[in-house]
């Protein structure tokens, strides 16, 4: 596993959160967890 795209990742959730927090968005959020997913699926 590659470490420095594990702290991009966590960087890239960061500004997820940031951003349902802001919009409050039940479709931002799913879409949000769809991006994870992948991005953990390639790790």
């Amino acid at each position: 596993m590659n470490i420095n795209l594990f702290f991009k990742i966590i960087e890239l959730m960061k500004i997820e959160l940031f951003e349902i927090i802001i919009i409050n968005n039940k479709k931002a959020f799913e879409e949000s967890l769809r991006k994870l997913e992948f991005l953990f699926e390639k790790l």
